[in-house]
């Protein structure tokens, strides 16, 4: 687990600006539980920078089933986290567990590995994993075009 809280962290690695093939770790948020905790795929950045990922565990609902947060960049290197959404174990699933998917009109998704109403089986060489499919509407990415000046 790691980072500050011993629940994990969001990372960048930065190359160093003074020596050759030196790698530098910077921190960009350190998870404390009730924001997630256990982060074990990847992230995603929108167009406007912004980071989106999953954690396994952690979140707001009491049973910590797992949380999708945002990571916004600040002024001064900083990030603001923002939880997108906390896991109840009923519909939505728990333990979310892969990377994210961003489509064209900004909504993310995503797989749980248990739970879920209208769970779905897939086979892979003798092993099944049960997943749930979760969408979370509204998240949207800015548009190329509302961002461009207008023509003269």
């Amino acid at each position: 687990n790691g980072a500050l809280y011993g629940r994990g962290a969001v990372f960048a690695l930065v190359p160093s600006c003074c020596k050759y093939d030196v790698w530098i770790t910077k921190v960009l948020h350190s998870f404390a539980g009730p924001d997630g905790e256990n982060s074990s795929a990847s992230v995603i950045f929108d167009n406007a920078g912004n980071i989106y990922g999953t954690t396994s565990f952690g979140g707001a609902d009491p049973s910590l089933n797992g949380t999708v947060f945002k990571l916004t960049p600040a002024p001064k290197n900083k990030w603001i986290h923002t939880l997108l959404h906390s896991f109840t174990g009923g519909d939505d699933g728990i333990y979310p567990a892969s990377n994210l998917v961003m489509d064209g009109a900004g909504n993310l998704y995503g797989t749980t590995i248990h739970g879920g109403g209208f769970a779905w089986r897939r086979r892979l060489r003798d092993h099944s994993v049960s997943e749930r499919e979760f969408s979370l509407k509204g998240v949207r990415a800015p548009c190329a075009a509302e961002s461009m000046p207008e023509a003269n």
